[in-house]
């Protein structure tokens, strides 16, 4: 039977579908099907504990139609807007669904792309929250791709609506400090689900609307772009050369000042470690010129601009390859390493048959001055292939290195688990921690716990979030009250080692209480208010105190 699976869900499985197969299981009794819906339910896994960094996240196609879709010249008609709403919420649809006002007016009512992602933001988490979502987030798509427009590479969320900014992989792929991660810490992992779920449907029908596709006119340099090629390929000859001589003086010795400067530089390079310093000084030189000529070229000497550039729009928001790979077909592969160092000497002075003994050229050291769009020499190919060959050879051995050695940590410490008193204990109850990674706080919880920027924009969703009215009336708050007033509890002791951080509310770590006293005291200079000021050490508080880790962790 074929299995069908989200694309958000492939990064938890490891999964892909070029044949990969897997087992599933149906739940025969309730006990089953709790642990089914409340353990092993994809939308609770949108945190890997490992460092607490996201893992779900929408991929290729979805980037780039997101960031299409989000960009400033983008605007729809009512029936598109109209239309694309529908479409993300599908059969989600409850009650009436709360449309924003057009951005244009006159000469004809026009919506953007941006304000499709905010009617889905503002309808999804109405009645969640008394105060809508404010999020200020960077997008992977720099600056001189948008013409110099710098507010369109912040992303700005005021009041629930994308005012500013390009929605790319930083937003809603498995990034941290994104858009998705944001509803995910503020609304929970239901309403990130469902936000997830709701992009998908959106971006799959604008893209198969709007189009895609990648073809040479993508890849080619224009006039000026060739020229700076050509002009790299002299200054790099120009720079070994000169390099070449400045070694052998510095490093020559007097016995050979008299020979050619290819013998006297043979007889230096014979020693191994004035060979590794030559190849470093040879290959720093020359990786600069490459690389001030790559960022001439790349992106602002390709024929096709962006964003109709194709190649470059994949790479830039995320979607797929990386700007390594775009220049690496238009410009130039740059120089092939082996172990770090440049393509080694055979015995007759030579890298190849091919060369001159003892050649100057970089293209005789493996600097690839070709690209992939035109093709490469023979001599540029082999030593690609080289480069490539020990590429493999890593990924081989690596992978059975890292896997033995991941399979020896866990089984030495499949026994561990974080105990009610605090402590993290063996099977045999013996006591490896006193308390958990010295702070008790649960790595899935604290990516936003020091984020107090964030945590004041967002001050009233984290007051109902974290309960705190009813929390203030049950729990021993006696330690909170003297932080909040700005008391020494614990005079030159950690306050974590007299009361328990899951018991005690206000048992912070040391570092955590410098940061937000530090904290508060510049948003005091600002003119923020005692009162608000108050309610931020409250909250933050609160929320340590809920980051802790969860007995049988």
């Amino acid at each position: 039977r074929t299995i069908r699976m989200h694309y958000s869900n492939c990064a938890s499985f490891n999964a892909d579908f070029d044949g990969d197969e897997i087992n599933l299981h149906l739940p025969q009794n309730e006990i089953a099907r709790a642990e089914a819906n409340i353990l092993s339910l994809s939308s609770r896994h949108y945190i890997t504990p490992t460092a607490g960094n996201p893992i779900r996240g929408l991929i290729q196609d979805h980037v780039d139609a997101g960031a299409l879709l989000t960009m400033k010249n983008n605007f729809l008609t009512r029936q598109q807007y109209q239309e694309l709403v529908f479409t993300a919420f599908g059969g989600e649809i409850k009650t009436k669904l709360e449309m924003l006002p057009p951005a244009i007016i006159k000469p004809v009512e026009l919506w953007t792309g941006k304000q499709v992602i905010s009617t889905i933001i503002v309808n999804l988490t109405k009645g969640h929250a008394d105060q809508m979502m404010e999020l200020t987030s960077n997008s992977k798509i720099s600056s001189i791709l948008c013409y110099g427009s710098k507010e369109e590479t912040v992303v700005r969320f005021v009041d629930g609506q994308l005012v500013t900014g390009i929605i790319d992989k930083s937003q809603f792929g498995a990034s941290k400090f994104g858009m998705v991660h944001t509803i995910y810490e503020l609304y929970g992992s239901d309403i990130a689900s469902r936000f997830l779920t709701m992009l998908t449907r959106l971006f799959t029908y604008f893209m198969q609307c709007h189009g895609f596709s990648c073809g040479i006119a993508d890849m080619i340099v224009n006039h000026k772009g060739d020229g700076l090629r050509e002009q790299m390929k002299v200054e790099t000859q120009k720079v070994a050369l000169k390099a070449a001589k400045d070694f052998v003086e510095e490093f020559g010795s007097k016995e050979t000042q008299y020979l050619p400067l290819k013998e006297r530089l043979w007889d230096l390079i014979k020693d191994k470690d004035m060979k590794e310093r030559y190849d470093h000084m040879i290959m720093g030189l020359i990786n600069k010129t490459a690389s001030d000529t790559l960022n001439s070229i790349f992106p602002t000497n390709i024929s096709k601009p962006f964003p109709q550039n194709h190649l470059t729009m994949m790479a830039s928001s995320g979607a797929k390859g990386s700007v390594v790979n775009a220049t690496q077909i238009s410009c130039l592969l740059a120089q092939q390493s082996l172990e770090g160092k440049r393509v080694p000497i055979m015995r007759s002075g030579k890298t190849l048959p091919s060369f001159d003994f003892m050649d100057l050229s970089p293209q005789s050291g493996g600097f690839v001055s070709s690209r992939f769009l035109t093709g490469l020499t023979p001599e540029e190919y082999y030593f690609h292939a080289m480069g490539g060959r020990e590429g493999l050879t890593d990924t081989a051995v690596k992978t059975a290195n890292t896997g033995y050695l991941q399979r020896c940590i866990i089984k030495n410490i499949e026994g561990l688990r974080a105990s009610y008193d605090g402590t993290v204990r063996e099977a045999d109850d013996t006591i490896i921690q006193f308390l958990y990674g010295e702070d008790g706080i649960d790595p899935m919880q604290n990516k936003y716990i020091t984020k107090f920027d964030f945590m004041l924009k967002n001050l009233d969703t984290y007051y109902k979030k974290l309960d705190i009215e009813k929390v203030l009336e049950k729990a021993n708050t006696d330690i909170l009250q003297r932080l909040i007033d700005g008391e020494k509890v614990n005079d030159g002791q950690l306050i974590q080692n007299q009361y328990q951080p899951h018991r005690f509310v206000g048992s912070i770590s040391r570092a955590f209480e410098n940061a937000l006293n530090k904290y508060c005291a510049d948003i005091k200079k600002n003119g923020v208010d005692d009162e608000t000021i108050l309610k931020l050490r409250t909250t933050a508080i609160l929320n340590y105190f809920n980051s802790q880790i969860q007995p049988g962790e």
